[in-house]
Formats: C-alpha cells, structure tokens, sequence
C-alpha cells in the first residue's frame, strides 16, 4: 500500500505570510547562511502523523472535520523570534504566535485526541506546537 506523509496544520493567511516574509528579508541581511523556507508554505504544525497508508487519509479528513466543527474561529499575531541551537550553532530559527493561545491550545488537544483514537501515537503536551520554523 502507498504511503504519503500527513501533518495537521493551520494555514497561514496572506496577510500574517506577508508580514514573515518582510521579516525574513529584514533577518537575511544579518545571516551569513541559511535555507529559509518559503513565506507561502509557511503553516503551524499541530500534528506529525508520520508515512500513512493512501487509504486511512479519508478517515483522517473525517475525524478531523467533525473535531474541528466543534472550534471556534480565532487569531493569532506574531510573537518572539528563538532558535534552536545544535553545537552552538543555530540550527532552527522560529517564531511564535500570541493572542487565541488558549484556542490555538484547544485545537491542539482536539487533534491530538482525535489522532490518538486513530491509533497516533500521542505527544506529550510540553512540545510546542505555536511555532512557525522560518529557516
């Protein structure tokens, strides 16, 4: 059976897109090197499901539709620019989001309830899941 790798995500809208990529391009002018990831591909990852058999996507869409149907409409703004260092080095640049944490946090939990009664493995609930990596 085929494979593809899913995440869940929140979609980004062009506005906020707008706002990282001027960020991006002010931050590069203060950056020797760096692969940055493209404003238009930017999201919020809730969820890593990992390599998932063709067949189980249509199960997938339906639980989390009926999950999110339960959530209300919220926003988010930029928040703090951090990095992830490996050797010293950075390795991960990311920004964080402020404003509806509390539903950013509901939806997170939802996904990942609704994922683990799909047979996901869960993720403790100390991993960060408001960051969006820009490089």
């Amino acid at each position: 059976m085929k494979k593809v790798r899913l995440f869940v995500g929140i979609e980004i809208d062009k506005i906020l897109k707008s706002q990282i990529s001027a960020l991006q391009d002010e931050l590069r002018k203060h950056v020797i090197k760096g692969k940055w990831k493209d404003p238009l591909n930017i999201h919020i990852t809730l969820k890593y499901l990992g390599p998932v058999p063709i067949d189980r996507i249509d199960t997938i869409g339906r639980e989390l539709e009926r999950m999110c149907s339960r959530i209300y409409s919220f926003s988010l703004k930029l928040g703090e620019i951090g990095f992830f260092y490996k050797a010293e080095r950075i390795k991960v640049m990311w920004l964080g989001v402020s404003g509806g944490l509390v539903q950013l946090h509901d939806l997170y939990s939802g996904v990942e309830n609704s994922m683990e009664n799909l047979g996901f493995e869960g993720e403790p609930e100390s991993v960060m899941k408001n960051l969006m990596k820009l490089v």
